[in-house]
């Protein structure tokens, strides 16, 4: 597997994530369930007339970054329309990082997703996927009757993609093994929520930073995760006070978050 590193952490959400490399065939399981999809049929006017790109992008990574602070997911759903409709999210590496951070928050607003699901069939194919991968990933009851309601209902492909997911089980991200790209995931999952079960799963990676015979690939996701909550130790009270938490109360972690906390106490 190719290792390397995402422009995405500079020109996309340069303060809550760490590197990443583009792994596994998530964004050509988009493209290709994309393809011959039917035209967006929801309703047109959710979705913001194009504008400029960088503009949108620079917006939705504001209100990712601190999302976990002011929930608004209302604007934020605005702001990713958006950001899609000016080609903000067609990057591959932004693909799964974005899919994670919305299934937080559609997980978190159930009571809304029959209101948003018309707007999401106003959305482009792709966009619609990385909505219906969300919600899959969300696995909650609501969701999954979404997903169930598109299965039947929906444009052809969107049924085909979602009777797939629909087919298969969720992994939750604090479950998954851990590579440059959960890393990434899981940030974006604390971003969305504040929940330190993100970011006390990061901190899982930090003993391959001395593992014993550990190969490359390993050291390099447990400088990836050290790195990462270095970075945000610094710029997030939220992270910052985890840590400290965990440094208190884990003797075995303690090693590895004295370079993480030493100049935070």
């Amino acid at each position: 597997m190719e290792m390397k590193l995402s422009g995405w952490l500079l020109a996309f959400a340069p303060v809550l994530f760490t590197s990443t490399f583009v792994q596994s065939s998530f964004a050509e399981d988009v493209q290709a369930a994309s393809s011959n999809s039917d035209p967006a049929i929801g309703t047109a006017v959710s979705v913001p007339a194009p504008i400029d790109a960088t503009k949108a992008k620079n917006e939705l990574n504001q209100l990712m970054t601190d999302y976990y602070k002011h929930p608004q997911p209302d604007k934020l759903l605005s702001s990713f329309y958006s950001s899609a409709n000016s080609g903000g999210v067609n990057d591959k590496a932004i693909q799964p990082i974005m899919t994670a951070f919305l299934s937080v928050i559609f997980q978190a607003n159930s009571e809304s997703l029959a209101k948003w699901k018309n707007e999401w069939l106003g959305l482009k194919p792709a966009h619609r996927n990385l909505i219906w991968i969300s919600l899959w990933y969300a696995d909650n009851q609501a969701c999954q009757k979404v997903l169930q309601e598109i299965a039947s209902t929906g444009p052809s492909q969107d049924r085909k993609l979602c009777n797939d997911l629909l087919s298969k089980q969720t992994v939750p991200y604090v479950e998954q093994p851990l590579n440059p790209l959960v890393l990434d995931e899981l940030w974006a999952c604390f971003s969305a929520s504040g929940d330190s079960q993100y970011v006390l799963r990061i901190m899982d990676a930090l003993p391959l930073t001395d593992l014993p015979n550990a190969t490359m690939e390993q050291r390099l996701i447990g400088e990836a995760a050290m790195w990462s909550l270095k970075s945000n130790c610094r710029q997030h009270e939220a992270v910052k006070k985890i840590c400290m938490k965990e440094h208190e109360s884990n003797p075995k972690m303690r090693k590895y978050l004295d370079k993480i906390t030493a100049n935070e106490k």
